[in-house]
Formats: C-alpha cells, structure tokens, sequence
C-alpha cells in the first residue's frame, strides 16, 4: 500500500513538474551624481522552468535560490544570496508568470566577474549557472559619458520607492529585448553624467535616438530628438512607435551632441522585432556623412582596365569604410547601371579618402576586398555584405584571431582581438557567432569597439542559442552548465 501511495503521489506532481531552468541573466552599469558606479543585475526566470508547491495558506509557489557573486582577480567584490519568491497562484493549470529579480551592487573601476547561480528552491536538482564579465571605466571627470542602454516594458511616476525606482519613476527592465508582434511600442532608459561640468550647468543639449540596422542606417524614419540642460545627471527616458518595422535585429542609438551638432557620447543595445506582417523590404534612410559630389570629367588610367561587372562590384564595396552619404551616392550611381558614372563615382570616392595617391589606396582596398570576398562570402552575400567582411575592411586583419568551431553546448564563434585601431582605441575585441550551422555567415553579437554593437549578453546567445537548437533533449545540460561563458569568456579575457 506506501508503494502504490509513493507512486501516486509521484503522479500527482508529474502536472507541476518544471523544465530545465534557463533563466536570463543581463546587467547595466549606472553612475551617481558623484560618478560612483554601480552595476544592476536583472535576473527573468520562466514561470514554467520552476517547480510549484502547496503553501500553508492553500496557493501554489515557485521559488528560485539565487546566488549573486563579483569577483576582482580572486577577490569577492560583492555577493549576495537570496531566495526569490513567485506569484502565489490558486491552482497550476493557468498561465504561470515569469519571476523577474533587480539587484544592485556599487563597483569601483575594474574589471569584473559576474557569476549568477540560480537552484529551483522546490527541486533542487534543477540548477544552472551563468557569467559574464562587468567592466566599470574609471570615469573622465572632464567629458559627458553615459550609462547603459536600458529597455524597458514601461515608467510611470511612482512617489514609493521600491526596486525598480529611478528618480521619481517606476522602470521594469525588458531584458529579454524581444518585441512580436502584439508590442508596438519600444520604450527604453539611459543616463547622461556630467553634462553640467563640461558644457555649463543649465546649458542646452540634445540627445538623439534611433533605430539603425547593423550599418547604423536609420530604418523607417525612427529618429527623435530631445532637448536638455545640463545637469550632473541628466535622463532620457523614451518610446518609439515600431508597429511598421520589419523583423529582424536592429540597436537602439543614442547620442549626446553639443550645440554644434557634435557627439559627445554615444551608446546603443539591441532588440530583436517580430513582425510578419510588415515588408522586409523597408528602405533605409541615410543619416551622415559627406556625398560623392564632384565626379572627374575622365576614368582615371588605374580604373580603366576594369570590367564593367568588376567596377560595380567595387564602388558596392566601399561600404564598410564610407560614409552613410558616400555610400547612397555610390548606390545611386549603381542603380544607373551607367558603366561611366560607375567608374568615375569609384574614382571620386578614392580622389576624396587618398588625394595623394588614390590609385595605390584602390589597388590595397582591392586586394583586400578580394580576400573578404573569397573568405567570407556566403550564399546570400558578398564578403564585403557580411559582418566579418565589414570589420576586416574598416579595422584591417585582427592581430588575433580565436576560431571554435566544436565547443559543446556551443554554437561556432570567433574573437577578433586588435592591438589598436585606426582611430587610437587600444586592446579592442570583436566577437561573432554562426546561428545557422550549415551557413558560412557568422554574425557580430558584441566588441568594445567604439561606435560598434556592444551585447552584455553574448555569452548567453552562443550558449543558450545552442541549446534551443537542440529543443534540450539531446543535449546534455549538464555539459552546457559546465562550459556557458567559461571558454568564450576566457577566450575574450585572455586573447
């Protein structure tokens, strides 16, 4: 009878049972007026990934361990453990609601370690572990910075203070960054610092935002502006309508200009829409930049020997070192299909960047463009067209170059490392990762590059990417515990 009563009560919970626990783990990094900062550590657990139990009070309750840790070299900058509780339900045949955890932990400048492991409090066989690495610059005292790139699902004014608060409003984080279709509004958070200091306290400035693709070409017209006065800190909390923008990936871009139109600081996070009912083909706007405007009169000697097919393939690929303005002209002059208009806009384009000797800039960007082409072209793009293409040809060949191809639990990625770029930054890193395994198309997910996409997630997208792919039944999760952000982090901190 205790055997058929053990096996019943088994049963019984079967319903309840939970999934494997693949929780979401991001972070951002704030200052306070004083420019002291401290990083906020979001943490989204599926309702569904959790086991839920009977309460005294007759509900239903999931419960998450979480285990936040800093560490410095081998030091513990900050820890914190806790137990997060779930909505209590009458029964678990609804809707089970995400569990969605803010935490935040003051950092001096470094570089940081982020290691999060969360237990389901009701099973806990049921464990996982994510890393990331935080890096908290130490701050200019003379120049405007900002924070990270918030999203959010909404801020409203709130006079409680509770986890979500931030000057006077109440901001949940979106920190899933995924928009279909029903969500047609994009809201997002950022912070300016010391705008007061540099440009005068109570000083007009504007902050810029908008939707760009990867080419930071604006799509859709999505672009607003907001006027400020400089304070010590200022925010920027905004939504942007995206009911009529395609599927796809696209970034957030802010910018922080003078009253010269200069930027003082820039920043950006991605976000993923889900939109089939709306067109791909959207044109995108041009945004910056000087245009190819005075065409010479003749092709130039070095151009002539050209086919007409090889001409046009090289004004086309000009677009990882053009700007937004060069390149619509370029595409204009393509879209003429006029074989002299082709040549003599490829030679304007060389005649502006190298005036000392373009046909020698053209023969080494030709080269190197032949390389891309052969290296990185994939069924759907030209070399030049892929993200690792772009980079070679803006940046030059990386210093280092890491290449997995066979982690478990891991879909292919490469770490560029580059000593130091054209415009000065030094020990600059590149990460791309290979979402569709049979393609030759590896895509750019995050770089400390200026100016170039940055993900505090990409850990996450080569590892939980993977693990999607293989709907966790043939994987062993164990195995992707043991190595989620281990080699591609140690990859990115040591190469």
């Amino acid at each position: 009878m205790k055997k058929r009563m053990f096996f019943y009560c088994l049963l019984l919970q079967l319903p309840f049972m939970a999934k494997a626990l693949n929780p979401i783990v991001d972070f951002a990094v704030f200052r306070q007026p004083n420019l002291s900062a401290y990083a906020e550590v979001y943490v989204l657990i599926p309702g569904n990934d959790l086991l839920y139990l009977p309460t005294p009070a007759g509900t239903w309750q999931a419960k998450a361990d979480i285990t936040l840790i800093f560490t410095a070299a081998t030091q513990v900058a900050q820890y914190d453990h806790y137990v997060l509780l779930g909505k209590e339900l009458p029964d678990t045949t609804g809707a089970k609601p995400n569990l969605l955890d803010l935490k935040r932990f003051p950092l001096p400048p470094g570089s940081y370690e982020l290691e999060v492991n969360i237990n389901d409090a009701n099973n806990p066989q049921q464990t996982t572990r994510r890393t990331a690495t935080v890096t908290i610059p130490t701050p200019d005292i003379a120049a405007i910075s900002m924070s990270d790139v918030m999203l959010s699902d909404a801020f409203v004014p709130s006079a409680a203070t509770t986890q979500y608060s931030k000057y006077g409003y109440e901001i949940v984080p979106n920190i899933l960054g995924y928009y279909p279709p029903q969500l047609n509004r994009l809201s997002f958070y950022t912070e300016v610092y010391n705008a007061a200091t540099v440009l005068g306290s109570g000083s007009d400035f504007m902050c810029t935002y908008a939707v760009v693709n990867n080419r930071r070409m604006v799509i859709n017209g999505l672009r607003k502006f907001k006027k400020l006065k400089a304070d010590a800190v200022n925010i920027l909390m905004a939504e942007l309508d995206i009911s009529a923008l395609p599927s796809g990936n696209y970034y957030i871009w802010v910018e922080v200009r003078n009253k010269q139109n200069e930027v003082l600081a820039e920043n950006a996070v991605v976000f993923q829409r889900n939109n089939p009912n709306v067109s791909a083909n959207t044109p995108a706007v041009a945004t910056q930049g000087a245009g190819l405007t005075n065409l010479p009169d003749e092709v130039p000697n070095y151009l002539q020997t050209l086919s007409d097919a090889e001409a046009a393939f090289y004004l086309d690929a000009i677009m990882p070192i053009a700007t937004e303005l060069e390149y619509q002209f370029a595409q204009n002059a393509l879209n003429a299909k006029d074989p002299g208009i082709i040549r003599r806009s490829l030679a304007a384009f060389w005649q502006q960047h190298e005036p000392v000797d373009p046909a020698l800039a053209f023969s080494i960007y030709k080269e190197q463009a032949d390389y891309v082409e052969k290296t990185y072209q994939t069924i759907k793009q030209h070399g030049y067209q892929t993200d690792r293409g772009r980079v070679f040809l803006k940046y030059g060949h990386p210093n280092d170059l890491v290449q997995v191809t066979n982690e478990p639990g891991a879909l292919p990625y490469e770490i560029w490392h580059y000593y130091k770029l054209n415009n000065k930054q030094v020990n600059v890193k590149f990460v791309f990762y290979q979402p569709i395994l049979a393609s030759n198309d590896y895509q750019l997910i995050h770089s400390d590059a200026r100016g170039e996409v940055k993900d505090p997630r990409w850990q996450m997208r080569i590892y939980n990417t993977m693990k999607e792919q293989s709907n966790s039944n043939n994987l062993d999760t164990e195995q992707i515990r043991n190595h989620f952000g281990g080699k591609a982090t140690d990859f990115f901190n040591d190469n």
